[in-house]
């Protein structure tokens, strides 16, 4: 199986390596890039058994429908055992709008591509779809939108800050001490997050890119 993570920027495509590796058991495999219109993202490959999962930085919240329209594109182009199964947007919940924002942005995108799907686009929701490749076939894969944190504004980094702040108020002071950004991102990759049950219910459908 290969999969994909679209997130916005730098904090969060360092945190879900972290996470996956240390939550979910896969294994780094290599550092790379990938152009999407005209702007060079960092991607990260990583390997569990016989699936790979790829994690692409966008370069921010407005740059990740570009970074979708680049997958279902490649999907299309790809023979199916090269295409991506799975699909995720991880994105912060910066307005309230945010989430039907990015369900009408999917939607959007899959009606380019002439895309089937059935069920409502939504929020924590692993959606089918079906499509046509480069080949004729007729392929099938999932795709999942999470806007972090669920139920309240702010970035994802501000909720982990804050789970890790209502679990223990001794690390969340050390974190608070820490301003400067390769300083509170070292500090991030070293606090066990896979300890924090919020954490876990917030990303437990990450578990099924091996499925």
């Amino acid at each position: 199986m290969r999969s994909v993570i679209l997130c916005e920027g730098s904090t969060d495509f360092v945190l879900l390596q972290y996470y996956m590796r240390k939550v979910h058991g896969w294994e780094y495999k290599k550092n790379d890039s990938v152009l999407i219109k005209g702007y060079k993202a960092r991607k990260c490959v990583l390997k569990k058994d016989h699936s790979e999962l790829n994690i692409i930085g966008c370069g921010g919240c407005s740059r990740i429908p570009e970074g979708l329209q680049f997958i279902l594109d490649s999907n299309s182009l790809s023979a199916e055992d090269e295409a991506y199964d799975r699909i995720v947007i991880i994105t912060d919940r910066d307005e309230v709008e945010t989430e039907s924002e990015f369900e009408t942005i999917i939607a959007t995108e899959l009606r380019k591509q002439q895309i089937e799907w059935k069920d409502d686009i939504s929020n924590d929701k692993w959606i089918d779809f079906h499509y046509e490749n480069g080949q004729g076939d007729n392929c099938k894969a999932k795709i999942l939108l999470l806007v972090i944190p669920f139920e309240d504004t702010g970035a994802m980094e501000t909720f982990l800050l804050d789970a890790v702040g209502k679990a223990d108020p001794y690390d969340a002071q050390i974190i608070s001490d820490y301003n400067q950004f390769v300083e509170r991102q070292n500090i991030l990759k070293n606090i066990p997050w896979e300890d924090y049950t919020s954490i876990q219910k917030s990303f437990e459908k990450l578990e099924n890119l091996t499925e």
